[in-house]
């Protein structure tokens, strides 16, 4: 399960124009367990994490993954990002990555012993 998820902030808009100090208001990171990377599809689940200019340092946010209260099912997953601007316009999905997640793993059993 990862830690954070990090990524810079878009300072151009498609059209080359600069993206206006406090225009984007929504971070959102897309999981699925299916690669959406080349069919441009949304994700399963969306976590919006609307604080994170709390998150941010010189134009890079770092999310603290626990933050995204996101629960999801041992396998593997794909996520993406993308940004929301204060006019209700989403961004395209940035490059996709994969992580995965495992198991937990019960303590051994305590006590034992052999008579």
């Amino acid at each position: 399960m990862p830690s954070k998820i990090t990524l810079t902030l878009p300072t151009q808009n498609t059209d080359g124009s600069p993206v206006v100090t406090g225009e984007i208001v929504d971070v959102q990171i897309g999981f699925d367990q299916t690669s959406h990377a080349t069919d441009g599809a949304d994700y399963k689940f969306i976590a919006d994490d609307t604080n994170f200019a709390a998150e941010t340092a010189d134009g890079v946010v770092t999310i603290p993954y626990a933050e995204l209260n996101e629960s999801l099912a041992v396998g593997k997953w794909f996520c993406a990002a993308r940004v929301k601007t204060s006019d209700g316009v989403t961004s395209a999905w940035s490059n996709e990555a994969s992580f995965s997640i495992a198991p937990p793993v019960p303590l051994p059993p305590t006590s034992f012993s052999v008579a």
